[in-house]
Parts: structure tokens; C-alpha cells; sequence
């Protein structure tokens, strides 16, 4: 069974949002604060870039 990146595109990119937070959270959970408000930061980027090309593409 093949699988067509196109129709998947936008879970797996949110599927890698939801990786890149969850190693950023772990590696802060070591790190401290600092480290912490980093990843978040980050993350919410990535989340908000991921959801605003999925609003792209819509239109």
C-alpha cells in the first residue's frame, strides 16, 4: 500500500511540530527555565507557521 504524501502533508508536519515540542520539553526539563520558555517559544512557532500554511493551502 502506498501512501500519497500529498494527502498526509499537513498531519505529518504537524505530527514533527508535536515531536519538535515534545524533545524541546524534555531536553528543558533538564535544563531549567530558561530552556523551557526557549522551547515554547519555538514550538509555537513551528505550530503557528504549520497552521498558517494550512490556511494557505485552503484557499
Amino acid at each position: 500500500m502506498k501512501i500519497d504524501l500529498n494527502q498526509n502533508d499537513y498531519l505529518s508536519r504537524m505530527g514533527k511540530c508535536l515531536l519538535y515540542w515534545s524533545c524541546f520539553s524534555i531536553i528543558s526539563s533538564f535544563h531549567g527555565t530558561f530552556f523551557l520558555i526557549v522551547s515554547i517559544l519555538f514550538s509555537s512557532i513551528i505550530i503557528l507557521a504549520t497552521i498558517r500554511e494550512f490556511y494557505l493551502k485552503k484557499k
